[in-house]
């Protein structure tokens, strides 16, 4: 499937923070440009898009430590190939597809709501029942586990247990058979440890 893209470019640092068009999702950013460079220009957007994807070019690779301190998603090193670049914009535009918010719908015998799946910290089955839960409220639902897991598909989200699905986002630590969501322990199945385990590696290390 193709993907269509308003580009803007900017011959340097200085004309990008003048010039910057407000919320964008990607940001390709030369390290060394004139006037101001790649990373002091990243710092500076950061404070007002804290949300845009940030990719940096360079021949010098001693910059790509410094990238973490702006959050950036990768570095790529000079000369750049066509499949290493192809390679990065895939993460990129990954990563925006899921920092998107995707709406889901839910009914209960109150009626029929809709809430942003990323504000889910897990669903539970509970008593026979679902129950998702929020940092606001817990929700029920009629809707299967199942229905739940096809939904959120592709967003960051794992089974730990037959009774859990939970927000990998919203996951502060794992110890022994539980995982923790602030001071909520979670069981994990002894069969699905090891793949949570990775599940979460991987959702923290999507980054440089």
């Amino acid at each position: 499937m193709g993907v269509t893209f308003e580009i803007f470019s900017f011959p340097d640092g200085e004309a990008l923070l003048k010039e910057y068009p407000g919320r964008l999702d990607l940001l390709l950013l030369d390290i060394a440009m004139p006037k101001v460079d790649g990373l002091t220009a990243a710092r500076r957007i950061r404070r007002d898009d804290p949300d845009v994807v940030l990719l940096f070019i360079s021949s010098v690779t001693q910059y790509a430590v410094q990238g973490y301190s702006v959050e950036a998603l990768d570095f790529i090193v000079k000369p750049v190939s066509y499949m290493g670049l192809k390679i990065r914009l895939d993460r990129a535009l990954a990563r925006i597809r899921q920092s998107r918010p995707r709406m889901i719908e839910v009914r209960n015998a109150d009626g029929l709501f809709k809430l942003s799946a990323m504000d889910i910290l897990y669903v539970e089955t509970f008593r026979h029942r679902i129950v998702i839960h929020t940092r606001e409220r817990a929700l029920p639902a009629e809707k299967s586990m199942q229905s739940f897991e096809k939904e959120l598909s592709g967003l960051p989200f794992f089974r730990c247990h037959t009774s859990f699905l939970v927000n990998l986002r919203f996951v502060d630590k794992i110890s022994g058979s539980d995982l923790f969501i602030g001071d909520q322990a979670i069981s994990i199945s002894r069969y699905r440890r090891r793949e949570l385990l990775e599940a979460w590696a991987a959702y923290l290390g999507d980054g440089i």
